[in-house]
């Protein structure tokens, strides 16, 4: 099994035809990794070389260590308590999440759990994405992030962090940062709402079924929010609510895979963007009579 250092140096190399008599438009990026090879005096541990991806001549190509060391200069210019929350790379795709755990971007929730604000970059070796970031807001008792365009922004990088206008991007970024954190008592006050709307028979279960609608969420998706729902128990400590609801589906969609280490299966991200969004803007269930 290869393991990936998500900081290891990299390297942009040319491609060439097989006869090396012309140049590719694409670049080769390489690191060396350790790889472990049994022999008849016990296992050894070798670097050898590793195909990241393969980028064009103009993909903003930045290593995960200035992607590091920019979040962390970052993180050190804003308020609050911070911590790295999941830290991920498969060879390719980096993501790492950081959390403000005190102090920036919270709020208690009439529940009596607290939201905070949470900061989730993504970077890749092979030109399915470029370096961004992306806002949510993270439950502190459970982890579970929620997702939703209206209260929290996306930032992409349009110049390379590295390059001579670094503070101007840092303060770009920050002020990103600091607008989403404005949105959480926003953002409370809807999930407050929710506790107050009980799901507690079919009827009301079915009825949130259609306001979440199938083209978002299909059998098998709803079979595991239905079955995180049922099995947890009520926040309230009597019964059920749309706030459980809620977190049901930001558990099965921030944590979408047993393999919690891969990042392609990490969190669906667009459906928990869906379902929060749709939820957080129910004012009361209207049930159709048997």
């Amino acid at each position: 099994m290869k393991t990936f250092d998500p900081y290891q140096p990299i390297e942009k190399v040319p491609l060439f035809t097989e006869g090396l008599d012309m140049q590719s438009k694409m670049y080769s990026v390489k690191m060396e990794i350790p790889v472990q090879t049994e022999t008849e005096r016990g296992n050894i541990t070798t670097l050898q070389p590793y195909e990241c991806g393969t980028v064009s001549e103009g993909f903003q190509l930045i290593p995960n260590s200035e992607v590091k060391l920019f979040s962390d200069d970052l993180i050190d210019s804003l308020p609050g308590t911070w911590e790295t929350g999941k830290e991920m790379f498969d060879g390719s795709k980096y993501m790492m999440t950081q959390i403000c755990k005190s102090g920036f971007g919270m709020s208690d929730l009439a529940v009596g759990d607290t939201i905070s604000i949470g900061i989730m970059w993504r970077n890749a070796y092979d030109m399915t994405r470029s370096l961004s970031f992306d806002m949510f807001a993270n439950v502190l008792s459970c982890l579970n992030g929620y997702t939703h365009n209206k209260w929290f922004t996306n930032f992409r990088f349009k110049h390379t962090p590295n390059n001579s206008n670094w503070k101007d991007v840092l303060n770009e970024a920050k002020q990103s940062i600091v607008f989403s954190a404005d949105s959480i008592q926003d953002l409370a006050a809807n999930l407050d709402n929710l506790n107050n709307i009980n799901v507690d028979t079919t009827e009301r279960l079915n009825t949130v079924r259609s306001y979440l609608d199938k083209d978002i969420l299909g059998y098998t998706q709803w079979g595991k929010v239905v079955d995180r729902f049922i099995t947890e128990r009520p926040a309230n400590g009597n019964n059920h609510t749309l706030w459980d609801m809620t977190q049901a589906c930001t558990h099965t969609f921030w944590n979408s895979s047993k393999e919690s280490n891969q990042i392609n299966s990490w969190a669906d991200l667009k459906t928990n963007e869906n379902c929060v969004r749709k939820l957080a803007s129910i004012e009361k269930l209207i049930v159709a009579e048997s």
